[in-house]
């Protein structure tokens, strides 16, 4: 459930099309999961990126292609697990 709820938050200001891409949005921690910039001091990401991974690098591609996933329509997000 813990993932879904975060693919969940990160997917949804592109869902509401208030950005066309996750790493757009300026208040989402994605990036930072991705390892794109340096996050925000308070973020720890260790337990979400170690359900994809061990391996960090490895967990930031699995955790990507998780969001890149697509939730079929009119099912509930949180099911698709």
């Amino acid at each position: 459930y813990s993932l879904a709820l975060v693919r969940y938050i990160h997917k949804n200001p592109m869902e509401s099309e208030v950005v066309r891409s996750l790493d757009d949005y300026p208040w989402s921690s994605y990036v930072f999961y991705l390892g794109k910039t340096r996050p925000w001091d308070w973020l720890s990401m260790e337990w979400i990126l170690n359900q994809f991974h061990g391996e960090v690098q490895r967990a930031r591609v699995l955790f990507k292609e998780f969001h890149q996933m697509s939730v079929p329509e009119g099912s509930d997000p949180f099911d698709t697990f």
